[in-house]
């Protein structure tokens, strides 16, 4: 998720597959939206100049509550007892909200891992 802050709201469905037992793919999809329009989204980002009537006015926040909506994909492997694999990748695809501050297209953001956790 690229929004980490409590004016966000996101409601995710997931949906976890194991084709063994020594294999697990899970799929979440989630919309991510903002809880209060013209409040900071995350350390202030989001803030503009805006001018209105001739006027500048700071705004603050967005003022269309979609943010994004996230697609998450994971695959975890148990190499061996004390021993996982996990690798994953993700996009998400701006809403209405992030689109109406960015003057040009905004393009999806993605992402990706791969981590091994070896426990003893």
């Amino acid at each position: 998720m690229v929004f980490i802050n409590s004016n966000l709201n996101a409601h995710q469905i997931a949906l976890e597959l194991a084709p063994t037992d020594r294999d697990a793919l899970t799929l979440r999809y989630s919309i991510v939206k903002a809880n209060e329009l013209r409040s900071p989204i995350q350390f202030g980002q989001g803030t503009r100049l805006e001018v209105s009537n001739g006027v500048p006015i700071l705004v603050a926040g967005v003022t269309n509550k979609h943010l994004a909506d996230d697609v998450f994909v994971e695959y975890t492997r148990q190499v061996n007892p004390n021993t996982y694999l996990t690798a994953g990748f993700s996009v998400s695809f701006p809403g209405a909200g992030i689109a109406s501050i960015v003057p040009s297209k905004t393009p999806a953001w993605t992402g990706g891992f791969v981590n091994v956790v070896v426990s003893y």
